[in-house]
């Protein structure tokens, strides 16, 4: 019985989406071989759907493929860690513009208490509920914005900042770089809010490539 376009397009759906959730959650590491038996065995899914997802993670740029010896996680190299942070920074400047002409008081006063949150988090050394506030904190002020375009970029993004979780930031110093961002879009001013963001993901990605080169990945 042949399988209709919906169940095949599930299935690949279904590969790709196990692969990402195995390299977020490091059950594959950096520089790692991904053998195509092992894991169509362990997703219960034949070689086919496999493959194609395999070359839609090679077109992301994360898995590579060298001759002879096989499919491999890539290794993150500081030049890669740095452009992507770049990259979210021109992205993010561009819907702060935008949102800090519309946030009224009521806009502020929860992004406040996001961070709040977050220096609680920090307080109580709780790295995983101080994460989640960094996603709210992130997804709140995204959620303000109509820029269709730079947020589908940035939720393409995500994937790798969900990789570069596994990095642990420098708690305090996240809240004092969330509140300056807050503060500069309280006074909307452009030039604050780039510096703003620029000190926070510039500390960021020197963050990911320092605990990267720890554990020489």
């Amino acid at each position: 019985m042949k399988e209709n376009a919906i169940e095949v397009m599930d299935r690949r759906t279904l590969v790709f989406e196990a692969l990402k959730n195995d390299i977020i959650n490091g059950n594959i590491k950096f520089g790692e071989k991904i053998n195509e038996n092992e894991y169509s065995i362990r997703y219960n899914i034949s070689r086919t759907p496999l493959r194609e997802a395999l070359s839609k993670l090679e077109m992301m740029g994360i898995i590579e493929r060298i001759p002879f010896k096989g499919v491999f996680l890539k290794k993150f190299d500081s030049e890669k860690v740095k452009e992507i942070y770049e990259i979210r920074l021109e992205l993010e400047y561009i819907i702060y513009k935008e949102i800090k002409e519309i946030m009224t008081d009521k806009h502020i006063k929860k992004v406040e208490k996001i961070v709040a949150k977050s220096q609680k988090y920090n307080n109580s050394n709780n790295l995983a509920k101080f994460s989640e506030t960094l996603e709210e904190f992130d997804n709140y002020l995204y959620s303000l914005s109509k820029k269709e375009l730079s947020l589908k970029i940035l939720s393409e993004l995500s994937f790798y900042m969900n990789i570069f979780k596994k990095t642990n930031p420098n708690m305090q110093e996240t809240v004092d770089e969330h509140e300056k961002i807050i503060e500069a879009l309280k006074e909307k001013n452009d030039d604050k809010i780039y510096a703003a963001l620029g000190e926070h993901l510039d500390n960021a990605a020197e963050y990911v490539v320092k605990t990267f080169d720890k554990i020489s990945i």
